[in-house]
């Protein structure tokens, strides 16, 4: 596995948990005590819930973003280089066993906050331009990385 991978992998993971979850603490307030409170809130706010799912579906490894083709990356580095140890291809099919459930709990979220819920507000949250743009540039640029591999 090379080092570019690697970095590849950080960067957009960087970008995909801290959109989805500044975004997801936008569409939450004090009202909500736990996680079943979260139904149908993206539902309120339909740009940052798309945002939110962009990020998350990166997180999880569809192939949605950038997300996909770092854990791709990284899984093929693993492989190539389980020809030399066999300990590698344990580490490489473990790593794959915890991506698949990691996908589940990202998942999990997005289904979360679209689908509908008894605490669905009727009037549509505010949130600031800031958050706004930079929730939609994060998404740009998760897309971004996905067409065009930086390293």
């Amino acid at each position: 596995m090379d080092l570019n991978s690697a970095y590849y992998f950080l960067l957009t993971y960087a970008i995909g948990s801290s959109a989805a979850l500044a975004g997801i603490s936008a569409l939450m307030n004090s009202s909500y005590d736990n996680f079943e409170d979260l139904h149908g809130v993206a539902r309120k706010n339909p740009f940052l819930g798309a945002c939110i799912s962009v990020c998350l579906a990166s997180l999880a490894g569809l192939p949605v973003a950038a997300g996909f083709l770092a854990k791709f990356r990284i899984f093929a580095g693993l492989v190539n280089a389980s020809f030399e140890s066999p300990v590698i291809w344990g580490i490489a099919i473990v790593a794959f066993v915890l991506a698949v459930i990691s996908a589940t709990y990202y998942l999990r979220i997005i289904y979360f906050i679209w689908s509908h819920g008894r605490t669905e507000a009727k009037k549509r949250s505010k949130t600031s331009v800031l958050l706004n743009a930079s929730l939609g540039t994060a998404v740009v640029a998760l897309l971004a990385l996905a067409v065009r591999l930086p390293f």
